[in-house]
């Protein structure tokens, strides 16, 4: 029970801390693919540092998951006050970004944790329906984009 809780702490987090910060949900959507790409693309780098400066598993777990933070958290500091007056219509997409990083994190965490979420009553729905996530969260953020940022004033002609 107390990994599905940390798992949906994971999940809420960035839901909630965009709400407060007032940080627009594709903003959100685009720190968390950037930190999956940075974490992708750095892992295995940082993974041999770390084991060259401290012996232990914890430690890479730990790498993986601040490189994937680091440009959430530094999204959620630096775009203060983006969302506009379209609360609604972010709030979707925000649940869908954290439900995203959810399912991008889990197997980057120890193997214990994964497999007590993946083994409890609802961890087999969360492995089933990651695809159906990603596919979501990419759909609702990108119409979330289109209908906030439109161009305005181009292509009239007086």
């Amino acid at each position: 029970m107390i990994p599905l809780i940390v798992f949906g702490a994971i999940v809420a987090a960035p839901v909630l801390l965009a709400m407060v910060f007032r940080v627009n949900a594709v903003y959100i959507f685009l720190g968390i693919c950037a930190g999956y790409l940075l974490q992708m693309a750095l892992s295995d780098s940082v993974d041999l540092a770390l084991a060259a400066i401290i012996h232990g598993s914890n430690s890479v777990v730990a790498a993986r998951a601040g490189l994937m933070a680091i440009p959430i958290i530094l999204t959620l500091f630096l775009l203060r006050r983006t969302q506009g007056k379209s609360f609604l219509l972010q709030i979707i997409p925000l649940i869908f970004s954290g439900m995203l990083l959810g399912s991008l994190l889990l197997p980057l965490l120890s193997p214990g944790f994964s497999q007590s979420v993946y083994g409890s009553t609802y961890g087999g729905s969360i492995r089933q329906s990651s695809d159906l996530i990603t596919a979501v969260a990419v759909v609702s953020n990108l119409v979330l984009a289109w209908t906030l940022f439109k161009p305005k004033g181009h292509g009239k002609h007086h």
